[in-house]
């Protein structure tokens, strides 16, 4: 699966019981990771810079970095899901 089509092949499953740890938001030059657990949260602070910029609780991310962070999460067997 190449990174540009990547992302919209993530499942949006919002409304079932499980609450995914990240939601992606947006598209285009930007997205926002939205963490939503506390694995999510302490995903963040040991793979994602102090300095990162933020809205709200979520990750400004460049989409050319987007996709490596997906994978890395999964790999540390966190789930992500589109949002909306």
């Amino acid at each position: 699966m190449s990174k540009e089509n990547g992302i919209d092949s993530l499942s949006n499953n919002v409304g079932e019981t499980a609450t995914p740890d990240f939601y992606v938001l947006g598209g285009g030059s930007v997205y926002l990771l939205q963490p939503n657990t506390h694995a999510a949260h302490d995903w963040i602070g040991e793979h994602i810079p102090e300095d990162a910029q933020t809205l709200g609780e979520s990750i400004a991310v460049e989409h050319r970095y987007i996709w490596d962070i997906i994978e890395g999460a999964r790999a540390d067997d966190l789930t992500v899901e589109k949002a909306g």
